[in-house]
């Protein structure tokens, strides 16, 4: 059987080491690279081209959903398995909507992921059996939907890392060293995504990016 080359991506590095555990007793999972944030996984995709990326959500600096977003825009045959610890229908649904091809909780990691990952490689979609309170096909259908009211999905790529980077306690300066952009460009973007959202100071966008799990208080 071919090896499926994998990408672990995870901010605990206990985490990543149980998985590739887990995926060594598979016998055909070859991890071939572990990241800690949403930036080093796309380097990690350019450079490995992996059939399938293990992706968590809440990730410094750039978020797992935000990461699987561009994975999929720039190596769409790279397919991505989000585990995370959220049950929350809106982390379902994003995830979907950013191209996921599975949705697995963490705990039920050691009995699911492997066979998720299967599914993921033959282009199936998997969700965990632990999420058993929401109508799955309902999700798909509405991930699926043009027609889409969050106003989330109207920040450029550049706004939604200016967004995380404001809810994680970063000021412009340091978000302009950190994106490698002016100052004054990063008050632009700040002040684009402030319209957009019609949220208009820092306390307000943390929240919001709470909400939407772009960042967790763990």
């Amino acid at each position: 059987m071919k090896p499926v080359r994998i990408i672990l991506a995870d901010d605990h590095t206990m985490v990543r080491k149980g998985l590739r555990v887990l995926l060594d007793d598979a016998g055909y999972m070859d991890v071939v690279a572990e990241a800690q944030n949403g930036y080093e996984v796309l380097d990690l995709v350019d450079k490995h081209r992996p059939d399938v990326v293990i992706m968590d959500i809440s990730m410094p600096h750039l978020n797992g959903l935000e990461a699987t977003r561009r994975v999929k825009a720039n190596y769409p045959t790279t397919k991505v398995v989000i585990l995370t610890m959220h049950l929350d229908e809106e982390y379902i649904l994003q995830s979907l909507r950013a191209g996921a091809h599975g949705y697995l909780v963490k705990q039920s990691a050691p009995k699911e992921l492997v066979h998720a990952i299967d599914r993921a490689v033959a282009d199936e979609l998997y969700i965990s059996a632990e999420i058993g309170d929401y109508d799955i096909d309902e999700l798909i259908q509405r991930s699926q939907s043009k027609v889409d009211p969050d106003r989330y999905t109207s920040l450029t790529r550049r706004e939604r890392e200016v967004l995380q980077l404001i809810a994680e306690g970063n000021d412009v300066g340091q978000i302009a060293i950190m994106l490698f952009i002016s100052e004054k460009t990063v008050r632009a973007h700040r002040g684009h995504l402030m319209d957009k959202l019609d949220l208009h100071n820092p306390a307000a966008l943390t929240l919001y990016a709470l909400q939407k799990g772009i960042i967790t208080l763990d």
